[in-house]
């Protein structure tokens, strides 16, 4: 983009001339441009105004001139007016709400926009004969807000959230009204006591828990039936045989006018279980823990027609020999041949190494590389469902259900708790039989629920649910309840380098060559400020201090280099063979001014700040490994910084890491992989706790069992040590529960404990061993600091 400073609009570049538009000494070429500039002003959100400009055309979102892509988005449309919901994980503070809110006043197509800050949604009404939808998703993007278009399991996961609401409510209801109709047989009073509205009330009661038994509460009854059909008893069995037993034993009551039944009890038991459920899917329904190839890729790419017209094309109709273009920064969605002259791509995504490639015409190029530098021309040699990366996702560990949940702690003492119980009650209703059967079924009754095993079921769940909060408000976000107990258990730590334990956010700048004169610190200075490439960040913060003059012009040659003029000098910054020296210089960006190389500046790798203590913390407790997918180069580097005896692997392809950990584990190694990239993904899928590291949890990851903000890799040894610490106090917990147990069964046994005590001693045991997990895991993460 050239843009001449002294001539352009402040806001979008546009040639513009001092009868224009003035504010704070800055020239505007319409009142659009000044207005958006005092929304950023007034709000104090100036740093996403910066380099942004209004830009309603932006290639990136052609995709969406495509009806039936866009369609899928639209939530309502009639003449005059559509409606969309878009997800904006730029979304960080009020600041953004104020901004957003006020778009309106930007765009005349805009009729209102409304925020929700926790999911980082905004509900959007726009008239669609005065801006598309593309429009609207670019000038999102141009003011530092890209909207988020992911097409995955979308409407799969609004009808879960939509399901688990409407199950919650009724549950919900039902509850509450059970409670009001019990409020009688609180106060000691029975049936007889009210009359005839003493059976209408129980009926009542009868009816309304049929939804919470057979709708709220299917999916325990479900699982509970897959369970015993397949052979692996969980915690979901003596659940759903509490509750059948409740629901049997208040029927029965009701119907014979022999009592009230325990049809609160019931009903509260289906609403707390599911309340808790829904707690956790809302507070991590903003990350993705779960992708596929097709995540990565563009919904859409630029197809050529048969009358030589580029169309958009959905990338799953891409065919074979079909002609794509892949413009600046898009990845290659399918296997090709460049029919280009010149491509420079970035593999960087799928195998990890983070050097350009550079191809020419009749070159063949994988699905996954990105392109940097002018659009180019591909012919397609296989489709997407084909290509070299999605044979990464045809891969088992893939397809493979998860086989972690029966192995998990709380499944395998309930397989026998559950067994233990039935017996019991069994040899409990034959002493009474031949003793006296009429006391039989209540002392069946009292056993089955006495033992139902809320407090040893709600032990897990509340103190792993207890671990995911702790953790998720240091920045390190699980995927459930069942990763923080895996967590717990792992031996192995398998970690990737580039990305996780690398950060270029972190790289060191030097510079080697002439020493270069104050004016030319400012001249290279003046240049790299226009730029957003991550070398020529490192650059500026590497002449801090020396920023004192203005471009006169600025061009930027992606994937090569920049250059312009600074009053009357010259400048390029670049790679060698755009600059034009012959030498090898991997790595460095050649300084030239006024037509002579000064030198160069090259950014070496560096480990994240503090994370050479924490590897020689852990190396302390876990065997450590690093994977690669760089070359060699770097390994005297590593060997320095890393623990005594760490194994490291290089040139490893995604594969390569997937085949590596299969190895492991089929040796008997419960490990956690820790990765960054898509070329770990496999990796982490396959590992028994996977690990993305990521510098923004709203943005990409790959599929994975948490998420882990790049800053907080530090305390990796801090979180593998507390998910001990919890499964050590779930493990105290079972001990209350089976305390609680014995003394209950045994009084049941023994006909001391009629059905109405036992149901009032289950929530009450519930509830102790709830605040007990609680409120240990709490005392013992605030002496960890966290």
């Amino acid at each position: 983009m050239n843009t001449d400073t002294r001539t352009s609009c402040h806001h979008c570049g546009t040639p513009c001339d001092s009868t224009t538009f003035t504010r704070d000494g800055h020239l505007f070429c319409c009142q659009g441009c000044m207005t958006i500039y005092d929304l950023f002003r007034t709000s104090g959100n100036e740093e996403f105004y910066e380099g942004k400009a209004i830009n309603t055309e932006l290639d990136a979102y052609t995709f969406l001139d495509n009806y039936e892509i866009a369609r899928k988005f639209i939530n309502f449309s009639s003449e005059g007016v559509n409606q969309v919901s878009l997800s904006l994980p730029a979304v960080h503070c009020s600041s953004c709400v104020y901004v957003l809110e006020n778009l309106p006043r930007v765009h005349e197509g805009i009729i209102r926009l409304s925020l929700d800050f926790g999911e980082k949604t905004a509900s959007i009404y726009y008239d669609p004969q005065l801006i598309s939808l593309r429009q609207l998703a670019s000038l999102l993007d141009s003011i530092g807000y890209a909207p988020g278009f992911d097409l995955q399991d979308r409407q799969e996961e609004k009808n879960k959230m939509r399901t688990l609401a409407l199950q919650i409510g009724i549950a919900g209801f039902c509850f509450g009204n059970i409670m009001l109709l019990s409020f009688p047989s609180y106060l000691g009073m029975n049936a007889a006591d009210l009359d005839t509205f003493g059976a209408f009330f129980g009926y009542l009661m009868l009816l309304l828990s049929l939804p919470v038994m057979f709708y709220s509460g299917r999916d325990y009854l479900v699982s509970a039936m897959k369970s015993i059909i397949s052979g692996h008893i969980h915690i979901d069995v003596p659940i759903a045989l509490g509750m059948i037993t409740l629901f049997l034993r208040s029927a029965w009551e009701i119907v014979s006018a022999s009592g009230e039944g325990y049809l609160d009890s019931l009903s509260g038991l289906v609403f707390f279980l599911l309340l808790g459920r829904w707690f956790q899917e809302k507070a991590y329904r903003h990350l993705s823990f779960e992708r596929d190839y097709t995540s990565y890729f563009p919904l859409a790419v630029l197809r050529k027609a048969g009358n030589g017209e580029w169309v958009s094309e959905a990338v799953q109709d891409v065919r074979v020999d079909q002609v794509l273009m892949i413009r600046n920064n898009e990845i290659l969605p399918a296997d090709a041949t460049l029919l280009s002259a010149e491509a420079m791509i970035d593999y960087s995504f799928v195998t990890g190494e983070d050097q350009l490639i550079n191809r020419t015409k009749g070159d063949f190029l994988y699905a996954g590389g990105r392109q940097i530098g002018p659009s180019i021309e591909v012919r397609v040699n296989k489709p997407c469902s084909q290509s070299y990366l999605t044979q990464l996702w045809n891969n088992p560990a893939f397809s493979q259900q998860n086989d972690t949940y029966r192995h998990l702690m709380i499944n395998q003492v309930s397989r026998y708790f559950t067994w233990i119980i039935l017996l019991i009650a069994v040899v409990a209703g034959i002493y009474w039989s031949w003793n006296d059967s009429s006391r039989m079924w209540e002392v069946i009754s009292a056993v089955l629920i006495v033992a139902c095993p809320c407090a040893l079921a709600l032990a897990t769940p509340f103190t792993n649910g207890n671990t995911l909060r702790i953790f998720g408000r240091n920045h390190f976000y699980l995927r459930n309840a069942d990763t923080a107990e895996t967590l717990g258990s792992v031996d192995f730590v398998v970690l990737d380098k580039t990305g996780t334990l690398t950060s270029t956010r972190h790289a060191e700048i030097t510079y080697q060559g002439e020493p270069m004169s104050n004016l030319e610190k400012q001249l290279t200075a003046a240049m790299v400020k226009h730029s957003t490439h991550p070398v020529s960040r490192k650059v500026y913060e590497f002449l801090q201090g020396h920023d004192h003059l203005s471009t006169a012009s600025f061009t930027e040659h992606a994937g090569k280099g920049i250059e312009g003029h600074c009053g009357e000098h010259f400048i390029r910054l670049g790679s060698s063979r755009w600059i034009g020296r012959d030498e090898h210089s991997e790595g460095r960006v050649i300084l030239e001014i006024n037509g002579k190389i000064k030198g160069y500046f090259e950014l070496k790798n560096a480990l994240r700040p503090g994370l050479q203590q924490t590897l020689t913390r852990l190396a302390s407790s876990f065997p450590i490994i690093v994977l690669s997918g760089d070359s060699e180069r770097e390994r005297d580097w590593l060997s320095a910084l890393l623990p005594p005896d760490t194994e490291m692997h290089f040139n490893m392809s995604p594969f390569d890491k997937l085949n590596f950990i299969n190895e492991l584990q089929a040796s008997g190694k419960k490990l956690m992989m820790v990765g960054d990239g898509l070329n770990d993904a496999g990796a982490l899928r396959q590992s028994d706790a996977g690990i993305a590291v990521t510098e923004d949890i709203s943005q990409f990851s790959p599929a994975s069992d948490g998420i882990l903000e790049g800053n907080q890799l530090i305390n990796l040894p801090v979180f593998l040590d507390f998910s001990k610490t919890s499964q050590k106090i779930i493990l105290a917990s079972f001990v209350l529960s089976f305390l609680y147990n014995a003394v209950g069964i045994s009084l049941a046994v023994g006909g001391l404990l009629t059905p109405v005590i036992a149901a009032i001693l289950m929530p009450v045991s519930s509830i102790s061993v709830v605040a007990f997990t609680t409120a240990t895991g709490n005392y013992l993460a605030k002496k960890r600091k966290l």
